[in-house]
């Protein structure tokens, strides 16, 4: 990197604390960009390495494998940071075990005793910064030199790992947070789907039916009056129809006959416990 670079490099986080510094990736940890081996040597039997290939592997924190790789030509050791490089850029995951990468991938080993998960969370901060660094027209993507080029920030070897100590204190809260929430929001559908039901049971308006029973319309009453109600919009229907079937046959019957309104079913009694 020119000075002009680390100069310009300083120069945006001049902000950081006292004892923090800014270095390139290349020279903080080991880089091992992927590449893919042939399509011979895979297989779903668990014979050789876990083989990943991209983000379509992505767990929240480790990739799940679904291939392995007999003769693979690139590896990441256990715990490397594993970053996606191509379509889309920037979102990374830990090793779970040494496993083969293809060219959708770099396998960050940081260097000395520094804790992956910092670099890990380092990422998850500057992935939209780097997704902007892609170029290509079908696939974006990152070459070497970009990744090799950012700029990490760098506590204390100490402070790295109460850093990562504390994010996880607090991601545990938000992820307890959101599991109480989902809890809430089924408990809330539990209630909304049991207030409807004691609302046509009855049961919503028991208070008020016998503060106001002197009120109240008999449901003998209120079934006779549907009833008549009924009748009365049928008779007009049917009226209506006998007029479409006189206009029918004056002008000398075109078409289909208007169809006559079918009479309403009659309504059962009410049971004793309808009553």
């Amino acid at each position: 990197m020119s000075a002009k670079t680390d100069s310009k490099m300083k120069g945006e986080h001049s902000d950081l604390p006292a004892g923090w510094e800014i270095a390139r990736l290349v020279d903080v940890a080991e880089i091992v960009m992927g590449q893919s081996p042939p399509s011979s040597t895979y297989n779903q039997e668990g014979v050789g390495f876990p083989f990943f290939q991209g983000k379509a592997e992505f767990g929240k924190l480790y990739p799940t494998p679904k291939v392995y790789c007999s003769q693979p030509k690139k590896i990441a050791q256990k715990d490397a940071v594993l970053l996606s490089v191509r379509a889309p850029v920037g979102p990374v995951n830990l090793a779970p075990s040494v496993c083969s990468i293809g060219r959708g991938l770099a396998a960050i080993h940081p260097l000395g005793e520094m804790p992956p998960k910092f670099f890990l969370y380092f990422f998850r901060n500057y992935a939209s910064k780097l997704a902007k660094q892609a170029t290509g027209t079908t696939f974006k993507a990152i070459s070497k030199k970009t990744v090799e080029n950012i700029p990490v920030v760098l506590p204390p070897l100490n402070e790295q790992r109460r850093i990562v100590a504390k994010i996880e204190e607090l991601f545990s809260e938000l992820d307890a947070g959101v599991a109480a929430l989902e809890q809430a929001r089924a408990q809330l559908k539990r209630y909304r789907q049991a207030l409807l039901k004691a609302a046509f049971e009855g049961r919503l308006t028991a208070d008020w039916r016998q503060a106001h029973a002197g009120e109240l319309e008999p449901a003998d009453a209120l079934l006779a009056r549907i009833r008549a109600e009924r009748e009365a919009r049928w008779q007009e229907q049917l009226a209506a129809w006998e007029e479409a079937v006189r206009a029918w046959e004056a002008a000398g019957k075109p078409g289909k006959k208007p169809r006559k309104p079918r009479k309403p079913k009659e309504l059962p009694p009410l049971t004793e416990e309808e009553r």
